[in-house]
């Protein structure tokens, strides 16, 4: 069965990691595994990137992982109004997510100890390959 994994935008103010905080071993060790890819796939880019936790959902058969996307460039913008003069964005952080569907465990997500399964990571790099678009777009000036 092929993963489907689909992007996911939170509120920028409304954090869901909170309820997360608390992850079991095997949770632990799926993020240590996408943290450890991070720096050689999406964490080149224009965002770095905090994986927060996930939500097993066994009844539904998947797994959703939060994270955020932090803008690593500010953004800068001319002239705001005629009393002032140009402004900055310094920092812009994301609330994200990716969902894997046809998994029931966290420990589904992994070929071995410190690895993801070559579908899950196919299916993780193209939802982030998408948010970075959309994102992209949104930060532009």
């Amino acid at each position: 069965m092929k993963n489907f994994v689909s992007p996911f935008l939170f509120c920028l103010f409304v954090s869901p990691f909170t309820l997360h905080a608390e992850s079991s071993p095997r949770e632990a060790q799926v993020l240590r595994a996408i943290d450890d890819i991070c720096g050689d796939t999406w964490c080149e880019g224009n965002f770095n990137y905090h994986f927060d936790g996930l939500d097993v959902r066994s009844a539904d058969k998947q797994v959703e992982l939060f994270f955020r996307m932090i803008l690593t460039e500010p953004l800068h913008f001319s002239v705001v109004s005629d009393f002032a003069g140009p402004a900055k964005v310094l920092k812009q952080s994301f609330h994200v997510s990716c969902t894997f569907k046809g998994v029931t465990r966290a420990e589904d997500l992994l070929s071995g100890e410190h690895s993801l399964r070559w579908d899950i990571y196919e299916s993780l790099n193209e939802c982030i390959r998408v948010l970075e678009g959309r994102l992209s777009q949104v930060a532009k000036p």
